[in-house]
């Protein structure tokens, strides 16, 4: 079983420290004026980490996952997901700042200007992510072969959508190549009872239809289209890059990151040396889980986003990790980053970046937005995966225990333990061999407004 760790890690920085640098704190009317972010730079920035989905919540939210997918295939949400859990970046574009442009800041996936008076938002929730998991399996076949079920897996196998595929725990594979077995025992006991009816006139003990019990099972008729319909991603490997959305007037009008028109680039748009840069304090910061599961003990996914906020920047990971014990360990990562110096927003998924137009030779150093500035978004993908049996060939260790980053492993360790622990696996992250991308998911890209 998962254990929720109670509460979210979020840190505010002290009220003189948020004036010094022109941010200011937003509280939440409807819970008794808690800060839920900071607003910094003509961004909003908020975060909420709410409690574990109730039953009526889950129903809901599995009625509108199914409603996404086609055919007679169900699938399972998983154990625990933060229904009203969410990391927002909220953009607010005047029509002010547009004063004496031509056009608009924003473009749509078209290439159609947008209306100057916009509000861009990006957002990461739990629904968005399980919705675009669901809707993967709608490019998914029926069911698979026992047999490439057994060996098949991941972003390069033929029978998977965008990462999106269904494999196997150890046990199961055994199972099914057993299954396989028996099942052409089965029908070859049918051939030759066929054959010794006509030479005999002797009937087989096993007939066709006839319900067989094998290793506590009956295997019948009714077992493949069983298997189809149960036939889902139970990893839950999300391709989620994060949602768009775009706010006109009163009418929101969402886009997924993935929708927009991207230029591919040759090397990552993310400043790193301003993102490590000691010297800089910490605005804001927050670790928010958006679904997690224990694979019926056969390992552990989540997802989750952590944000930080400098009086330079923010910058926001993405992070699904996935390990299917014995198996395989299965990482993708987003990152967005904002350089507000420069009206900036790096994603390592996506990198937003606003860069001002200077006026007679010279900019403005001052914190408000000035006009004419236009805004660029980079991203960076990275997906990595490694089977278990060639964990070792990658330097890496194949013992279950190094690769468990459940809170129950450690809600008892000391805080330096933790930290310990998590820049060791972090490091592991680190080897493991990236994989190819889907052919709509750059490596490296950016959008650019005019």
């Amino acid at each position: 079983m998962v254990t929720h760790k109670g509460r979210s890690p979020r840190y505010i920085s002290d009220a003189n420290t948020l004036e010094k640098y022109g941010a200011s704190i937003i509280r939440d009317d409807d819970e008794e004026d808690q800060p839920i972010g900071i607003e910094i730079a003509g961004w909003s920035i908020t975060t909420s980490s709410s409690s574990i989905g109730n039953e009526g919540q889950m129903e809901e939210l599995t009625s509108k996952i199914e409603e996404t997918v086609e055919g007679t295939r169900r699938i399972i949400l998983p154990e625990i997901v933060y229904v009203n859990a969410f990391v927002s970046a909220k953009y607010k574009q005047n029509p002010s700042e547009l004063a004496g442009s031509s056009s608009s800041s924003f473009k749509s996936s078209s290439s159609s200007p947008l209306p100057s008076s916009c509000t861009m938002e990006i957002r990461f929730s739990a629904q968005d992510a399980l919705m675009e998991w669901a809707s993967c399996h709608n490019h998914l076949p029926p069911a698979m072969d026992s047999a490439m079920a057994a060996t098949d897996y991941g972003p390069a196998s033929e029978s998977s959508y965008k990462g999106i595929s269904i494999i196997k725990t150890v046990d199961a594979k055994l199972w099914e190549e057993r299954q396989a077995k028996e099942q052409k025992r089965k029908q070859m006991l049918l051939v030759e009872g066929k054959t010794n009816e006509r030479t005999t006139g002797l009937s087989d003990p096993i007939k066709e239809g006839e319900n067989t019990f094998v290793g506590g099972a009956f295997l019948d008729d009714n077992r493949t289209s069983c298997s189809t319909e149960f036939n889902y991603d139970w990893t839950y490997s999300t391709p989620y890059t994060g949602t768009i959305v775009l706010l006109e007037s009163e009418e929101s009008k969402h886009k997924d990151a993935s929708s927009l028109s991207w230029d591919e680039m040759e090397t990552s748009g993310l400043d790193m040396e301003l993102l490590s840069d000691q010297t800089q304090p910490i605005l804001y910061f927050d670790d928010v889980h958006l679904y997690e599961d224990d694979m019926h003990d056969n390992g552990y996914v989540s997802l989750r986003c952590k944000i930080r906020v400098m009086p330079t920047c923010f910058f926001i990971l993405l992070s699904l990790f996935v390990r299917v014990d014995h198996v395989l360990i299965r990482v993708k990562e987003v990152r967005f980053f904002s350089k507000f110096s420069s009206r900036g927003v790096v994603c390592d998924n996506v990198v937003l970046e606003e860069t001002e137009q200077q006026e007679g030779g010279s900019s403005s150093s001052s914190s408000h937005h000035d006009a004419g500035h236009t805004i660029r978004i980079f991203r960076d993908v990275t997906w990595r995966e490694c089977s278990w049996d060639t964990l070792a060939a990658n330097g890496l260790s194949s013992h279950i225990g190094s690769w468990r980053i459940e809170d129950d492993v450690q809600r008892d360790s000391s805080q330096q333990q933790q930290q310990q622990q998590q820049q060791r696996i972090q490091g592991m992250i680190r080897m493991l061999p990236q994989v190819q991308l889907p052919m709509d998911i750059c490596r490296h890209c950016s959008f650019q407004g005019s």
